[in-house]
């Protein structure tokens, strides 16, 4: 039995269920644990069903309770810093492709498997899968008419929790303002006049850094909406992502043939993560 582990906020979701399917093309006895988010609360909690419909085989708490590793008695805890998990709880080396993982079984699959490599064997079903299944507001059917009719690049910053003292060092000097003025100076050289749309969790902060000519910026997708964001990004014809899952979906969602995709040229601001980007090769990486 294999079991993966659904956590974090939706881009995350994404790929772990993304992961989850390639899994379970090849072994159907694959099941997902969605057990942790629930208790967790993580962001705006499990979001897969609501946003995409996605119908996922749920382990019981038992079976999760025999393969995870989880307890946080002192004891346990000091046995995983110092001999590391159960070899039934699969613990994900993050920012590696792990080839081996498809060897694996009676398991559970606990990582964010933030690589297409992941998945490119159910490609087709993924993006089939993620089709937003919710009919748009007035007012972002208006928008997204909007980026129907315009030359237009997204522009996704976030800050919030990355900011936090916590995540600072890995995620909060990535996309600096220089990164973005950069991103907009290659877009503008290649395309000329565009239309931005901004989205972020704090787009005061974005209409006082970052100098555009002629954008939108969108600040009321929020909480249980705030996927909607990912939606009208996808539809846009090209994109600048911040370091971040959800704009990595937006980007990769956008079926525009000749989209210019713009990410930063790494992923983390931690030493230990330096060979680590999730970009696409056919990206432009600045």
């Amino acid at each position: 039995m294999r079991i993966v582990r659904i956590k974090s906020g939706l881009g995350n979701q994404m790929f772990q269920y993304a992961f989850y399917l390639n899994l379970k093309s090849l072994y159907k006895d694959t099941l997902a644990d969605i057990s942790t988010i629930s208790k967790k609360n993580d962001h705006n909690g499990y979001e897969l069903l609501d946003v995409f419909g996605v119908k996922l085989d749920v382990a019981s708490e038992e079976q999760v309770e025999y393969y995870a590793d989880d307890r946080m008695n002192l004891i346990d805890k000091v046995r995983r810093k110092t001999f590391g998990y159960k070899k039934t709880h699969y613990k994900e080396i993050e920012g590696l492709y792990d080839n081996k993982v498809w060897q694996k079984e009676n398991a559970l699959f606990d990582g964010y498997w933030q690589n297409e490599k992941y998945f490119l064997n159910v490609r087709d079903r993924v993006i089939s899968t993620f089709t937003f299944k919710k009919e748009l507001s007035q007012k972002n059917a208006i928008l997204a008419r909007k980026i129907s009719e315009s030359t237009s690049v997204s522009i996704h910053i976030r800050r919030g929790d990355y900011q936090k003292k916590e995540n600072i060092k890995k995620f909060g000097s990535i996309c600096t303002v220089d990164y973005y003025e950069r991103g907009i100076n290659y877009i503008e050289n290649k395309l000329g006049d565009v239309q931005y749309f901004v989205f972020s969790d704090d787009i005061n902060w974005c209409k006082k850094n970052i100098s555009l000519k002629n954008a939108i910026f969108v600040d009321w997708n929020q909480k249980s909406e705030s996927y909607v964001d990912m939606q009208l990004m996808s539809l846009c014809k090209h994109n600048i992502l911040a370091n971040s899952s959800f704009s990595w979906w937006g980007s990769y969602l956008n079926r525009n043939e000749n989209k210019i995709v713009i990410s930063p040229s790494k992923w983390f601001d931690d030493s230990s993560y330096n060979s680590y980007n999730i970009g696409l090769d056919e990206w432009v990486k600045l």
